[in-house]
Order: C-alpha cells, then structure tokens, then sequence
C-alpha cells in the first residue's frame, strides 16, 4: 500500500527476517532497539547486531536520526557522531538531543501539543490528534525527517496536526452506549505499557477494559516477566486475556495465556480463552463512560466488533421497547383504566443467561455461570 506522488519514498523498516537489510536507505529513523521476534532472533545481541548492519547501509552522506531516550538506539548514534557521520538526535526534555520535545501537555482542544526546541532554539510548537509520550517521539522524527528534506517547520507541523493516524494504530472502531472501541496493534510489552498510557492520557475519567491476545509462544515464554510489568493498574482498571494466537508456530509446553494471568500482579484480570469468551464479559459488564482497547496481531479485533454489534442491538431493543411503552401509556391515559399493561422482557442472549442478571454479576461469578450454561449445552448435544 502507499500514498502521495512526491520523489521521496517513506517505508517502515521491518526487521523480522532481516527484511530491512534489503534496503538502501539516504536517510533512517530508528526509534528504539528492544528484544522481539524469539523465533528469529536466537538472543539480544543478534537483533542487535543486525540493526548495526542495518545502520551501516547508509551511505557517508546518509542522515541517521536517533531517539536518545533509548539506551540502545543511542549507542548507534554515539558510534555514527564518532565517525564524524550525519547524525540528529532528538528526545523528550533530554539534554543530549539536538532536537527536544519540550512541555509536552494535552490542550484544551485535546491535541497532543509539544513544543520543539532544535540546537537550543525555539521551532515552534506542534499538535497531534495521536495521544501518547511515544506519538511524541514519533512526531518530532517526522518532523526531523521533513527538515532534512528541506520542509519548512510550520508547514511540516501543519501536516502533523492533519495527521489521523493508521489502521490499526489506536484506531477508534466505534462508540456506542458511552463506550469507546480502540483497536491497537500492539503484542510487544513495551507497546502494549505505551498504549494503556496513552488510553488513559486521551481519556482520564474513563474505566479502562485492556483486551490482550498474545501474539507467538516464542514471545510469550521469552518476555514473560517483561508482559507482567505491563498492564499497570493505573493505567488498565480491568484486563482480559486470551489464549495465545500461534501465527507462524506450534505450542510450546507449559506457555499459555492462563499461566500469564496467574502471575500477573492485576487486581482484575482474566483469562478469556475464546474470543467469544471476551465479547459474552464485555458485553455483560462494561458500563460507560468505558473504553476498551484491544491489542493483537493476530484476529482479536473482531471482539470490538462484535461487542458493538451486540450493543448497538441491545440498544435499539431499549428503544423500541421503550417507545411501546409511552404508546401503551398514552393508551391507559385515553381509555382511563388503572390496568396499565406490563411489557415483557424476553431474554435474547445468546449464551443462556438472562441479560438482567448479567449487570449484577461480577466477571468471576459471571464467567463460571458461562462455563455452567456451556455445560448443559454439550450435555444436551451429546444425549
């Protein structure tokens, strides 16, 4: 997929595979180093080392831009500035970069707003429609990216703000009965940290439900105590996992999805093994004013979409039975009778549990009375 006509062709570097070792860049942007892809990449260091030969592509003359904020990343910019190669480096109220993003706050129209300081001088200031400290970070390479090309400043931060983001990147799905659903790639721990802060960031007084299906066994099993540190109370009141999605990969022995629940330090979470499982809880519990963001690589944002459907029925139902209401009312009225007539409330779950009750339940009480009604089922079936 692509977009504009310009000479300059912009491509997100891919490093699973050593995809992005295929490349013959003039100008890169590496916004930070942190271990992925177990599969592919046996330890750390060769992740690494493939992002240095990956650094060393560029020509002499080829501009690298660099997050300092990241440990990693920066090295390849010390090592670059050592070789007395072109080198930008940028950061958020970081004295080590050239390019800094400067009281970063949420303005009154809810932008992203920033300020950016380049070489000790005002540029200007920047608002996103994205939320979070890592659209910051993102922003300000884009702008540092634009600059090298000759963009002027204000036209560059003008396109910014226009910016709605990409599919699946904090993507809005919809919102229905005070809740929001977001639909959010993110599968690695430092992304899914990121994404839950920038949720809260967007919207503080909401409650929080974070949707996780793991992405691979290998990932799973190697950043484990990595993914325990990521769903912080503060910024996830409530958590649902599911089981892991295999991709490309077979199961590994004792790796699963309940495993992580079981050692995750969350006062409410909950392993949700089908995808179903997570939309019939949604669905029973959630009361707005909630968001819920869903975080997968692989098929899990069919639970938002699913939870929206199931909503916006629920509440088309109220409507209508609320409508025949008035009118049996307005009825009563004319004919002056005190035998108002009572509407009947049919249950229409699906899952065999009364909808009435579902709001009482709590998630624990609620998923062992679905896993009761499930059981009568396949009775039912195998006799």
């Amino acid at each position: 997929a692509s977009i504009g006509t310009g000479d300059a062709f912009v491509i997100e570097a891919d490093e699973y595979d050593n995809m992005f070792l295929g490349l013959r860049p003039q100008v890169e942007v590496v916004t930070n180093v942190e271990y992925d892809h177990p599969d592919f990449f046996p330890t750390p260091n060769s992740m690494i080392d493939a992002f240095s030969r990956f650094v060393g592509l560029l020509p002499q003359n080829g501009l690298l831009i660099v997050c300092v904020d990241d440990p990693t990343a920066a090295i390849f910019g010390r090592n670059r500035l050592v070789a007395r190669l072109p080198v930008a480096t940028y950061g958020i109220e970081n004295q080590l970069a050239t390019w800094q993003a400067i009281n970063v706050r949420v303005d009154s129209g809810g932008f992203n707003t920033f300020d950016v300081i380049h070489d000790g001088r005002q540029m200007g200031t920047v608002q996103l429609a994205l939320p979070g400290d890592h659209n910051v970070l993102n922003g300000l390479a884009a702008l540092i990216a634009a600059h090298s090309q000759s963009v002027p400043f204000n036209e560059a931060a003008r396109a910014l703000k226009t910016f709605q983001g990409t599919g699946r990147r904090f993507e809005v799905r919809g919102e229905t009965d005070g809740v929001v659903v977001i639909d959010d790639y993110a599968h690695h721990p430092t992304a899914i940290e990121a994404t839950l802060k920038a949720v809260r960031s967007r919207f503080p007084q909401h409650e929080v439900w974070a949707v996780w299906q793991p992405h691979t066994y290998s990932r799973t099993q190697r950043l484990f105590e990595r993914y325990l540190s990521a769903f912080d109370p503060a910024y996830a009141d409530h958590v649902l996992i599911t089981d892991i999605f295999a991709a490309r990969e077979m199961p590994i022995s004792g790796v699963n999805s309940a495993g992580v629940v079981a050692a995750l330090a969350h006062p409410d979470a909950h392993h949700t093994p089908k995808l179903l499982d997570a939309v019939n809880l949604l669905e029973a519990q959630v009361q707005g004013p909630a968001v819920i963001i869903i975080m997968s690589a692989g098929d899990a944002p069919i639970i938002g979409v699913e939870f929206l459907k199931r909503r916006q029925q629920r509440q088309s139902t109220l409507d209508t039975r609320e409508s025949k209401a008035v009118s049996v009312e307005a009825t009563a009225e004319t004919e002056e009778t005190t035998d108002a007539p009572q509407v009947q409330v049919e249950d229409t779950g699906d899952d065999g549990i009364d909808p009435r009750e579902k709001t009482r339940m709590s998630p624990p009480a609620f998923m062992e009375k679905l896993r009761e009604e499930q059981s009568k089922r396949d009775a039912n079936d195998a006799e």
